[in-house]
């Protein structure tokens, strides 16, 4: 679930990221006052900064629900004695520990390493 919602942040923050570079606004936010007026003082259209600026706050609201699930494994990582003895693996952290309980299940079910690389 958690790469689900990674996912959903990472391609439109891309898109937002391309665009912005393209129309070279960066973070600037839309100076119109009038909203008839059909370009704003950095010569872009209004609606264009507008809906860059409705994509922005998409992808923070993204980041709040990422980081909250980051949050929710974190704890449940603390709880789970299997998780925290993978680890203790080097380069296995709290996510990949919890990922690879929540895939694999019991371990039990393979005969040796190979096997369970060999699922993977």
């Amino acid at each position: 679930m958690r790469i689900v919602l990674y996912r959903s942040r990472t391609t439109p923050k891309d898109s937002y990221c391309r665009s912005s570079a393209r129309a070279s606004i960066g973070r600037r936010r839309c100076q119109c006052i009038d909203p008839g007026e059909a370009w704003c003082s950095n010569n872009l259209p209004c609606l264009f900064q507008q809906l860059l600026g409705q994509l922005g706050e998409h992808l923070k609201a993204l980041d709040q629900l990422v980081k909250e699930m980051d949050r929710q494994i974190q704890q449940w990582h603390g709880n789970n004695e299997t998780s925290q003895r993978l680890a203790a693996i080097a380069g296995v952290g709290s996510i990949t520990a919890s990922a690879m309980i929540a895939s694999v299940g019991d371990a039990r079910n393979f005969r040796n390493g190979r096997q369970l690389a060999a699922w993977l």
